[in-house]
């Protein structure tokens, strides 16, 4: 894989998962973006302080780049605690910017056209790219509902299209848009997010990039705003898709001659993370670093390769999410890459009332074992590999590990909720299958 030269003048940034000791509770957090060329710490804070806030999230850019993210208190001293974390995040690694042609971007974005405002700051964030895409895709997941207005308003922009998918599932609605494609690369974002300017400029580079390009390229999610409990209870718990500020590289264990010894069995059940800095293994069943399909990208080629998505898997199906993780687990059980590029990010809308939130958190947890099962009936050995990855699990917690730092925090009624979910994901997903195989798919 070919990234970027980078400058490696420190340790490692971690990525960042958030400090429920100090804004957990709190009803809401200002979402602060800091371009660290054009304002110093003191500039930010005065902005803090003349806030009704009492924490924010401060997200770091440098040259539209993000350098990282932390909570900072609205205090009087908060100009300290900024210079000291800049002095962190600069210590990290110093990409130069991208260069060369960028390929044919086709966009598709799955939508029930439910969120109307939501959906309209999408697509004026898509039309605002410093690199046009060839087109956007909207694929109408509920087509038999009255909306011909808002179709029509929507297709009335040069290069946006609607196309329509009687069957329910965004999984079954980014298909037909990749098939409807004719971009040499297919991004895939959501009707919730809106993508930086330069977004179809980076995951397009990014994905044909060098003599060994990615398989598949998922990018970070930043949160747009975190106004009311639920929101920053999801912000807080980590249960959304890792951050981190560097690009890596994730491929099985058994393909990378970065991998450590850890015996044949064990290595096929795990993925090596590669950067210029640093390198790690963990089980492939530990899917937080692999992003989410509101930002993934690849070459049309290579999806159609695969197959698409699982329309078994995703959001408006039983299986209620993982068409994502599956499709990154069938790329590497191929021998593919995955790369994670931070420069191509979206901001994301999370859901606003504890209700959404709470129907969100069991969704999450049926598509993880339901993703997991179609690893399962792909490749057999993954049961092996999945029990031994549990009783791992158990013996770490029995030796004392403690739990992550935000599950003590967590409301204990969304915890239970997510494990229900996940302990019916598995069962969820066969029944799917059954009814494919009845209905002669």
């Amino acid at each position: 894989m070919s990234t970027p030269k980078r400058r490696a003048t420190g340790p490692a940034a971690p990525a960042w998962t958030g400090r429920p000791d100090g804004p957990f509770g709190e009803q809401r957090i200002l979402v602060y973006r800091w371009d660290v060329l054009q304002r110093q710490p003191s500039d930010v804070e005065r902005e803090l302080l003349g806030s009704s806030y009492r924490w924010a999230l401060v997200v770091a850019f440098s040259a539209g780049r993000p350098l990282g993210a932390d909570y900072v208190q609205c205090s009087a001293d908060c100009a300290e605690r900024l210079r000291s974390l800049s002095t962190s995040w600069f210590r990290g690694p110093v990409r130069e910017p991208s260069t060369g042609s960028v390929p044919s971007v086709s966009v598709v974005v799955p939508s029930t056209f439910r969120r109307r405002e939501s959906l309209r700051r999408t697509l004026d964030a898509l039309l605002r790219q410093t690199a046009e895409p060839i087109e956007i895709i909207f694929v109408d997941n509920r087509p038999s509902e009255d909306k011909a207005d808002f179709l029509s308003e929507l297709s009335a922009h040069e290069r946006v299209s609607v196309l329509p998918c009687a069957k329910m599932g965004a999984a079954a609605a980014r298909n037909v848009g990749l098939r409807a494609a004719v971009g040499e690369v297919v991004a895939f974002t959501d009707d919730d997010a809106e993508p930086d300017e330069r977004w179809v400029e980076e995951v397009g580079r990014a994905v044909v990039r060098g003599n060994a390009p990615p398989t598949l390229l998922v990018g970070l999610i930043l949160p747009r705003e975190l106004e009311s409990p639920a929101q920053v209870l999801m912000e807080c718990s980590g249960s959304l898709a890792e951050r981190r500020y560097e690009p890596y590289t994730y491929s099985m264990a058994t393909s990378s001659p970065s991998a450590s010894f850890t015996g044949p069995l064990v290595r096929r059940f795990q993925v090596v993370r590669s950067s210029e800095r640093d390198c790690a293994q963990h089980f492939v069943y530990q899917t937080g670093p692999f992003g989410m399909s509101m930002n993934m990208a690849a070459r049309k080629d290579v999806l159609e390769a695969l197959g698409g998505f699982d329309e078994m898997l995703g959001t408006g199906t039983p299986c209620a999410g993982g068409e994502d993780i599956e499709l990154v687990f069938r790329a590497f059980e191929r021998g593919g890459t995955l790369l994670f590029w931070p420069d191509g990010y979206v901001w994301h809308s999370g859901r606003a009332s504890m209700k959404e939130l709470e129907e969100q958190m069991r969704g999450y947890g049926i598509g993880l074992t339901a993703a997991l099962a179609a690893l399962v009936r792909q490749r057999p050995i993954h049961l092996a590999g999945l029990v031994y990855f549990s009783c791992s699990l158990v013996a770490r917690r029995l030796a004392g590990a403690p739990p992550s730092e935000s599950s003590g925090r967590f409301p204990k009624d969304l915890i239970r909720t997510q494990r229900r979910g996940r302990l019916i994901g598995g069962l969820v997903y066969l029944q799917a299958v059954a009814r494919e195989r009845k209905q002669g798919r």
